[in-house]
């Protein structure tokens, strides 16, 4: 995706004064501390600043220059701030948020029989919350992305996480990423993937805040290939330490015989978009996605989905 590379923005310094900064002293001085450190970005990141005004204009529609700018100064700033939450739950786990769970039920059912669940989130929210609340200290995780991270701030995640980072299923390691996913399956772990960042060549158009993007067929593809259960969930910021987990119900999907399965795959990921606009119309300033979003001009090829068989569990 044009502007989007999967690293964390910033210097290792400083990740290391916020890690130290909610370390010794919580979240209230860390959410003060990345406030100046933001407006830094903010200033510089002129690629950011654009995507974040097509996607508010489409969101909330159109305002002056004044306006527009301070609507995209406060999406950065929910940002910086889940971006501290994230060292929060690394540090403490999901104990240091107060939490609204809606629909839980279900998915812990399904783990508690060892069963391996497909969790679809998005940049909608706090998804690392959401991985934590769902799969708890029970099961493993299991992160689906690029694994571009920088080494420096990988190492420092790790040191600070003791044990809680997610282990990343890399969609870079070519012939390995379907083996991988199907072993953590049968492991019984919480393989998360995102439904609003393609990764490959496998994603279907769908109109999203009035203009069509792309998204990811990938998700519901392996649900309905593996015949594992696909859990959507999202999780909202709605306080300085309160979340709300909405979490909807399980769903097993099944290639129909005789209907093509693009077709299929695009009605599921239709739902999603719905979900997901639904809920970006709500919480319009917890939209992560910082690059052209409705630009499809360096996606690669789109493949069809029609040639591809379940596969063994």
């Amino acid at each position: 995706m044009a502007g989007w590379s999967g690293r964390s923005i910033g210097a290792l310094w400083g990740w290391r004064i916020c890690a130290a900064c909610i370390r010794w002293f919580g979240r209230w001085p860390a959410y003060l501390l990345v406030t100046p450190i933001l407006a830094y970005y903010f200033v510089f990141a002129r690629a950011g600043r654009a995507a974040s005004r097509e996607y508010l204009e489409r969101c909330l529609g159109a305002t002056g220059p004044l306006r527009r700018t301070w609507r995209s100064f406060r999406q950065f700033h929910a940002y910086a701030l889940a971006l501290v939450d994230r060292y929060l739950l690394l540090f403490r786990g999901a104990r240091a948020f107060r939490l609204i769970e809606e629909g839980r039920g279900a998915i812990d059912e399904l783990l508690a029989r060892g069963q391996g669940v497909i969790l679809v989130t998005s940049h909608l929210g706090n998804a690392d919350v959401a991985g934590a609340v769902l799969a708890g200290e029970r099961v493993g995780i299991r992160a689906v992305r690029h694994d571009a991270e920088r080494p420096e701030i990988q190492a420092l995640f790790e040191r600070v996480g003791a044990g809680r980072m997610p282990q990343v299923i890399d969609v870079n390691a070519p012939g390995r990423v379907t083996v991988r996913i199907l072993g953590a399956l049968r492991e019984g772990c919480v393989v998360g993937m995102m439904g609003d960042r393609v990764v490959d060549g496998h994603w279907i158009e769908r109109p999203f805040l009035g203009r069509p993007a792309a998204f990811p067929a990938g998700p519901f593809l392996v649900a309905a290939a593996a015949r594992a259960p696909l859990v959507v969930s999202f999780c909202l910021k709605e306080g300085a330490a309160r979340y709300r987990v909405l979490t909807l119900p399980p769903r097993t999907l099944a290639f129909e015989p005789g209907r093509p399965r693009d077709e299929q795959v695009a009605s599921w990921v239709g739902e999603f978009v719905d979900e997901l606009e639904a809920l970006a119309r709500r919480y319009p300033y917890q939209w992560f996605n910082f690059y052209p979003f409705w630009d499809r001009s360096s996606l690669p090829e789109r493949l069809s989905v029609d040639r591809v068989r379940s596969l063994p569990r």
